[in-house]
C-alpha cells in the first residue's frame, strides 16, 4: 500500500487532496481534518495544488516534447475537474498519448476511478502500484512492449522508508524499457529555520489524523538518493512550483509553496 495499513486511509487522503484542489467529495471527517491541517498552515491547500499543476506540467513535457505515448500512474485520485490525463490535451490531439493506466488497489477507489478517469485513451486497473510484479502485469496486458512509459507517482514515495523508496525505484528501472521517465512529487524540507515549526506542526497533525500518518519530508538530497541510478531531468529535485513553470510566478509565495517538491527522472539509454 502507498500508505499506512489504515482502514479506508487510501480513500480518506483521496477525498482530503480532492477537498485542497476544490473538491466536493469531501465527507465531515476529511472537512475536520482539513481544518486542523489550516491550523498549523494556513495555507496547506498549496501543498496539493502545487503537487497537481506539477503533475499537469510534467506530463506535458514528457508527452509534448519527449515523445512517450504511453503512462502509468500510481493510483486513482478524485479529482476536482477532468481527469489528470487530459492536461496532455494537444498531444492527445496529435495522437502523441495513446495509453493510460491509473493503477490503484483500493477497490473502491479502482471502482469510483473507471467513473471519473476512464474514456478512450485511459483505463483504471485494481492492482498496486509498489507490487512490481503487478506494474509487470500491466506493462505486459495493458502497453506496448519495449515501448518507454512515463510512470506518474504522485505522493507515492514520502509514504514510504527509505529503503523501500529506494528499492521500488530501483525495481521499477530494472522493470521499465531504456527511455522511460519517472514524474514524482515528495514532501520537501525546505532546509529553512523558519520552515522547522511549520514542518513538525504538520507531521504531529498528520499523525493524529491516521490516514496520513507516516509520511515523510525530506531534504532535497535525501530525496535525491531515494531515485539514485536515475537521470534527473534538469532543474533536478526543486520545490514543484518551480518545475517548468508556465510562465512567471505572479502572487507572492506562501509558506506552504516550499514544502511541496517536484521531480522528473529519466532511465538512461545504451550509449551508441
Amino acid at each position: 500500500m502507498i500508505v499506512p495499513e489504515v482502514a479506508g486511509a487510501r480513500q480518506d487522503r483521496a477525498r482530503l487532496w480532492n477537498a485542497m484542489l476544490g473538491g466536493g467529495e469531501a465527507y465531515e471527517e476529511d472537512r475536520v481534518t482539513l481544518r486542523k491541517l489550516r491550523e498549523a498552515a494556513q495555507d496547506v491547500e498549496r501543498i496539493a495544488i502545487n503537487e497537481a499543476l506539477f503533475v499537469e506540467r510534467a506530463w506535458r513535457f514528457t508527452i509534448g516534447l519527449r515523445g512517450i505515448g504511453q503512462v502509468i500512474y500510481c493510483g486513482a485520485p478524485i479529482p476536482p475537474g477532468p481527469p489528470p490525463h487530459t492536461a496532455a490535451r494537444e498531444p492527445i490531439e496529435l495522437g502523441l498519448l495513446h495509453s493510460v493506466v491509473y493503477v490503484e488497489p483500493d477497490p473502491l477507489l479502482s471502482a469510483k476511478g473507471t467513473g471519473y478517469l476512464a474514456d478512450d485513451i485511459a483505463v483504471v486497473k485494481r492492482a498496486d502500484p509498489l507490487d512490481l510484479a503487478d506494474v509487470e502485469t500491466v506493462l505486459h496486458t495493458e502497453l506496448v512492449a519495449d515501448e518507454p512509459v512515463a510512470v506518474v507517482a504522485p505522493s507515492v514515495l514520502p509514504w514510504l522508508g527509505d529503503g523501500a523508496a529506494r528499492a521500488w525505484t530501483r525495481g521499477l528501472s530494472a522493470l521499465l524499457p531504456k527511455g522511460s521517465y519517472l514524474i514524482a512529487s515528495h514532501f520537501l524540507d525546505p532546509e529553512m529555520d523558519s520552515a522547522v515549526v511549520l514542518v513538525e506542526r504538520l507531521l504531529q497533525r498528520f499523525d493524529a489524523s491516521g490516514s496520513l500518518s507516516g509520511a515523510f519530508f525530506r531534504r532535497q538530497a535525501a530525496i535525491e538518493q531515494l531515485i539514485d541510478g536515475w537521470e534527473l531531468v534538469r532543474p533536478g529535485v526543486i520545490p514543484a512550483q518551480g518545475w517548468w513553470p508556465d510562465g512567471p510566478v505572479l502572487r507572492e509565495e506562501t509558506p506552504s509553496d516550499r514544502l511541496m517538491a517536484g521531480v522528473v527522472a529519466r532511465i538512461p539509454r545504451p550509449s551508441p
